[in-house]
């Protein structure tokens, strides 16, 4: 009786179509995101009912008051298909368009094919994530982690751990230094993944590993594989005030650049979408914003995605950012993103949780620090010659030093 009764209620006649229409903008009617709540749950309930709220809404109904019809329109391309005063019709035609289209996405963002894509915007949860499918599929990967909180991959949480070296940090197979970062791209390079763990290093050694490790990694790294960069901000900021940022700065925006000319995909993650430099989401075939609060966090991911969906289509995704759930996501990509031209522009979908262990609990007052959970076997033995010390001296920061 309650779905029937929802499904009336999300089957308006005219005279509250037209209220609904007074009270809720073009955009929010257009994309079914009227914010009231007899809409939200009429929508919700009529979803669950009819197609368990899996499947893309391609194609829109919405009533016309000037013309006092009912319009079927294309979400993407604006093209109205019918017009017709029958509601019952209207709505018909739009379910059997919609479930042509319908199809659903690849495993959340698991395909070996989704790799090797550009990614901005995201959090630790969804970078664990992609670390696991990559090492799953077999696909070589890197991951620079400036805070340690990826150590957890290593160990096992509701499924088993994944056997990933960690260089440096404290939980480290091998110890890391500042030399070592030519010798680790060149490593990474012949098919050997790793998680770089640079926790340990002061902001400005952090930075002048990694402008090693990315200009090393531009000129060696001939093979598709993907790059995790954690806290991007801190090694491609906005605005250097620094020799060792500018010098990362350049080599981040560098390597997104002209990375991709070899089959390198990369993901850079951070919470601070504004102070990121503007290079890195320019370069981007795909983003993936998740809960964000801030004015100043959702201006800047509205000034990105409004250029690929439209400044209508952005606002209100936009809008909804503040009150997305834990592992809900927008997804806004490229045409061309998902080998499909078309499917569209911009979805909502959720992101499993990470099944290795969770590395980034916050610590509570009163409570005693959890022991850390044993780690599964990594095979460390090609990074002898950095446990060694024998890795190639970094010239070129010496030079930068002596400046």
């Amino acid at each position: 009786m309650k779905a029937a009764l929802s499904q009336k209620r999300y089957l308006p006649s005219v005279t509250e179509a037209r209220r609904r229409y007074a009270h809720g903008t073009h955009a929010r009617y257009a994309l079914g995101k009227c914010r009231c709540r007899a809409c939200k749950d009429a929508r919700t309930a009529y979803e669950r009912k009819r197609h368990g709220g899996t499947y893309r809404r391609l194609w829109h109904m919405r009533y016309s008051p000037p013309i006092d019809k009912f319009v079927v329109r294309n979400s993407e391309t604006g093209e109205i298909l019918r017009r017709t005063r029958s509601r019952e019709r209207a709505r018909a035609l739009v379910d059997r368009l919609n479930a042509e289209v319908s199809r659903e996405l690849p495993r959340q963002l698991i395909s070996a094919k989704e790799v090797v894509e550009h990614v901005a915007w995201l959090q630790t949860n969804v970078s664990a994530v992609k670390a696991e499918n990559c090492i799953v599929n077999d696909v070589l990967v890197c991951i620079l982690d400036y805070l340690g909180n990826l150590r957890g991959l290593r160990s096992a949480g509701d499924g088993p751990g994944m056997p990933i070296p960690i260089v440096g940090g404290p939980f480290g197979d091998v110890t890391l230094e500042i030399a070592d970062a030519q010798e680790l791209a060149r490593l990474f390079s012949l098919g050997q993944s790793m998680l770089i763990d640079l926790s340990d290093l002061s902001p400005s050694d952090q930075q002048w590993l990694s402008a090693d490790f990315f200009n090393e990694l531009i000129r060696v790294l001939r093979r598709p594989a993907h790059v995790i960069v954690e806290e991007a901000e801190s090694i491609c900021p906005a605005f250097s005030r620094s020799k060792s940022q500018f010098a990362s700065q350049g080599a981040a925006t560098r390597f997104a650049r002209q990375i991709r000319n070899y089959g390198v995909g990369w993901t850079f993650s951070t919470q601070q979408p504004q102070l990121l430099h503007p290079v890195v989401p320019a370069s981007a075939s795909a983003y993936i914003a998740m809960r964000s609060t801030g004015d100043q966090v959702q201006h800047a991911i509205l000034k990105e995605i409004k250029t690929r969906v439209g400044a209508v289509i952005a606002s209100a995704i936009t809008s909804e950012l503040g009150s997305l759930g834990t592992g809900d996501t927008w997804l806004i990509t490229d045409p061309e993103w998902l080998r499909d031209d078309s499917a569209p522009s911009q979805r909502r979908i959720h992101i499993r949780k990470r099944s290795t262990h969770d590395s980034t609990a916050v610590p509570k007052i009163g409570e005693k620090a959890k022991p850390e959970p044993p780690r599964v076997t990594a095979d460390v033995s090609r990074f002898e010659a950095v446990r060694r010390g024998t890795s190639t001296p970094n010239v070129t920061r010496k030079k930068k030093e002596a400046c």
